[in-house]
């Protein structure tokens, strides 16, 4: 009889890689969304600013988020608003279950400030990619995460409620 002791390794840590995948951002950075002090939400062009024609006006810095348009903007100002937001982003940060494309093309931006610094969102529902920027760290490193498009309608509805368009 065969020895089966490297499958069953194998499956194992086959197993464990994929619910480590799938236990959510490891970032502290997304925990403090639920103590943030202001929440600010983009709409965002899903074109890289960095792709605009050199013929084309330059955009006023307050109208980019991360080489991103800015289509337009809402404060998340009521504390149901705030923490529905947050639950649907790591809800969509848990499910993801390390699916992810290539397009980039990002059509929610998150902005929060708390004690001590702030956070940048940048969700491209269509890639199941985020990016995220912590202030705290190396200076405001980036750092990749992936996330669901399962929790996309619903965050979607946040925007628009708030009289956000989101990029088709």
């Amino acid at each position: 009889m065969r020895d089966k002791t490297p499958l069953v390794f194998a499956l194992f840590a086959a197993a464990a890689c994929r619910e480590a995948a799938r236990s959510g951002p490891t970032d502290p950075a997304l925990q403090e969304l639920l103590g943030a002090t202001r929440i600010e939400i983009y709409a965002l062009d899903l074109l890289d600013t960095r792709d605009r024609p050199a013929s084309a006006p330059p955009l006023e810095a307050s109208r980019v988020f991360h080489d991103c348009e800015i289509l337009g903007r809402a404060e998340l100002v009521a504390p149901a608003q705030r923490e529905r937001l947050v639950s649907l982003l790591q809800r969509g940060f848990d499910e993801n279950d390390t699916k992810v494309g290539k397009c980039w093309a990002p059509r929610h931006g998150v902005h929060a400030e708390f004690a001590g610094g702030k956070v940048d969102l940048v969700v491209c529902f269509q890639c199941l990619q985020a990016e995220v920027y912590d202030s705290r760290s190396n200076a405001g490193a980036r750092r990749h995460e992936l996330i669901a498009d399962s929790v996309e309608p619903e965050v979607t509805q946040i925007y628009r409620a708030l009289g956000l368009r989101i990029a088709d």
